[in-house]
Order: C-alpha cells, then structure tokens, then sequence
C-alpha cells in the first residue's frame, strides 16, 4: 500500500530481494518508505521527503539502527534485564555518535552519487539528497562500491 501510495521514487538495492520494512505518513500523505532487503546482515534502504537534519546526524542516526540484536538473553530480573539493555542501546549510540563521516559513492539510477558514509564497527550507514527525497542505506553486509540504487516505483 505504502508504495502505491508514495508519489516519490522509493529506492532499493538492485538485484536483492525486498519488501517494505516500514512507512510513515504526514497530512500530504506517505512521506517516508523504508525498505528491507532479505538476509541476514540486515540491509535497508529509506526514501524520505521533507528532511531538516544534516547528512552527518542522519548518517550517525541510521547507523545506531544496525546494532546487533543480542543473542542470549541474560536470566536477570526484570529491573536488572532494563539496565542491561539500555546498556546495549547506549553502546550502539556510542558507536554511532563517535563514526568517522565521510563523502563516498554509490550509484543510483545507473550513475556514480555523492554519498556521506557513518562507519563504525558495527556497518555504515551513507545519506545523500537526491532532488527533493533523501536517501539513507544502512548495512554491514557489503562495501558502499558494491550498492546500486534503483526506484522500485516512480
């Protein structure tokens, strides 16, 4: 529904299976599709319009999103089981917060784009605006010269 309904581009890794992961909608209708293509690691890649923040922050944001899940949970007592993780969170934002940010290229549609690139031990995440939408790709699944963009719907 969301795709049929965006009136904007909504971007994907070409070649690898996916399918919307989420959206998101203001009083113009769908402004934000984010899609998810199959794996593991995870690789997502989020079309958006009417963006404020700066690359860098949204780069860094994009990249706290691709913290490990953590596998076993510890048999702790439901305070104690919080603190352990908000101490997950706050280190994947540690992470994210401190990442290198730096311009390097993907292609979309066919064409090499300028891209700010968050990478830290945990994947990298890049942004670019691209005419009136920003685009976000987050993974630690392969290198940023390995992504190419095309719009799943115009």
């Amino acid at each position: 529904m969301a795709l049929v309904e965006a009136r904007f581009p909504v971007y994907a890794v070409r070649g690898r299976p996916a399918k919307v992961g989420s959206w998101g909608r203001d009083r113009d209708g769908v402004d934000l599709v984010e899609v998810v293509h199959a794996g593991p690691p995870r690789l997502t890649v989020t079309t958006e319009r009417h963006v404020l923040h700066g690359a860098a922050w949204l780069a860094r944001r994009a990249l706290a999103g691709l913290g490990e899940e953590p596998g076993e949970w510890p048999d702790l007592s439901q305070p104690a089981l919080a603190i352990w993780i908000n101490a997950q969170e706050r280190e994947r934002r540690r992470l994210a917060a401190t990442a290198d940010v730096v311009p390097g290229e993907m292609s979309i549609d066919g064409a090499p784009a300028r891209f700010e690139i968050a990478t830290a031990e945990i994947g990298w995440a890049g942004v670019r605006r691209h005419g009136g939408l920003l685009i976000t790709v987050a993974t630690r699944d392969c290198g940023p010269g390995e992504i190419e963009l095309d719009p799943l719907v115009s």
